[in-house]
């Protein structure tokens, strides 16, 4: 499901997770690297949203604690409407995952 968000990790040596990866904040994605003109190794960490730059910092303050907060600090973005496209989405994922057990438990008889 695209949101139109999209996140930017660069100036890394190695990544340890691959693009779609789902993972969680304090997860190791990747190795500092040092690429382009930088003057040592380092991270360059971006958001954008539909193109936009977005400030990172509320991205890496987020958490199931300030959940909310980032819906303030970040303005300019329709969260109503994305929020109910990813409930609509989860919704019909766990539809389809009911119905596979229910599946499988009929044919494991």
């Amino acid at each position: 499901m695209p949101t139109d968000f999209r996140v930017s990790y660069s100036h890394l040596s190695k990544f340890v997770v691959s693009r779609g990866d789902f993972v969680k904040k304090g997860d190791l994605i990747a190795y500092s690297g040092n690429s382009g003109l930088s003057s040592g190794p380092h991270l360059h960490y971006e958001v954008r949203f539909i193109g936009r730059p977005l400030n990172p910092k509320p991205f890496v303050d987020w958490s199931v604690d300030n959940f909310d907060t980032i819906f303030k600090s970040i303005r300019g973005i329709q969260w109503e409407s994305l929020v109910g496209k990813i409930e609509s989405r989860v919704s019909h994922q766990l539809q389809r995952s009911s119905q596979k057990v229910v599946q499988s438990k009929d044919i494991s008889k």
